[in-house]
């Protein structure tokens, strides 16, 4: 006779968790030992009427989830979200109780760029099992599945930035699109100069195009050095060359 709180067809099984269960749930995965893969989507769905934010009663059913997971060689993936908090690092703003990022080995964090909303991160918050930390990029695609579209992962490249980077990306977008800007402006300042003097309000214009504000851009010239800004013809130029014809007296 089947529980009635464990369902199983040929394909699934579902199952929420009264904390006496664990007996039934090790019975589940011994009598079919084709599941290789438990996916509790949220975790919080199937933990009945414990109280996740209290220790004492989420720490054990971490526990048994664990000695399952050792026992039967079946991995285990749990879906959590955030908390609201703004005042906490990537690990404190899993949702719950802190024996739920304590009892597991691997916690992967996933979030959005807050300026192109189309690429996301994978980044690492916890790993008991590697001492690498580095994260990979991706993007949602389309592709026709039995002529049914449906979405899927488009992995991108590797990159360094951390859980923690990212999550005071998303707290001040507007520090980070002027991180961008100043590096670009960088960037494109000795390029714009390098075959001689420009009028400032061509460069301006030129870099207005590159997503570059004028005063970025002038703190770029700041910041670089070496670049002058002088009246010729009654117009302000900018040249980072010495042997123009400056008049000393039109030099700032």
């Amino acid at each position: 006779m089947v529980h009635p709180q464990v369902r199983f067809t040929a394909s699934h099984w579902e199952w929420r968790w009264p904390t006496n269960d664990t007996g039934l749930l090790k019975k589940a995965l011994k009598d079919n030992p084709d599941i290789a893969l438990v996916a509790l989507d949220p975790l919080t769905s199937f933990f009945g009427d414990v109280n996740i934010n209290a220790d004492k009663e989420v720490r054990p059913v971490m526990d048994a989830l664990s000695k399952i997971c050792n026992a039967s060689g079946v991995s285990f993936i749990a879906v959590i979200h955030h908390n609201k908090r703004s005042d906490v690092d990537a690990l404190q703003k899993i949702l719950g109780a802190s024996s739920l990022v304590g009892a597991v080995r691997t916690i992967w964090g996933f979030s959005r760029d807050p300026e192109d909303k189309k690429q996301h991160y994978m980044t690492l918050v916890k790993s008991n099992l590697s001492a690498k930390d580095t994260g990979i990029k991706y993007t949602i695609g389309e592709k026709s599945v039995d002529g049914i579209n449906a979405a899927h992962i488009v992995w991108g490249e590797e990159t360094e930035a951390t859980s923690n980077e990212l999550l005071d990306a998303e707290r001040d977008p507007s520090g980070r699109k002027e991180n961008k800007q100043i590096t670009l402006a960088r960037e494109f300042l000795p390029q714009a100069l390098a075959k001689g003097p420009r009028l400032a309000q061509e460069l301006y214009d030129e870099a207005a195009k590159a997503g570059i504000s004028s005063d970025t851009l002038k703190r770029a010239k700041r910041e670089l050095g070496g670049i002058m800004v002088y009246r010729l013809n009654n117009r302000w130029t900018w040249s980072n060359s010495s042997d123009d014809p400056i008049a000393a007296d039109d030099v700032i």
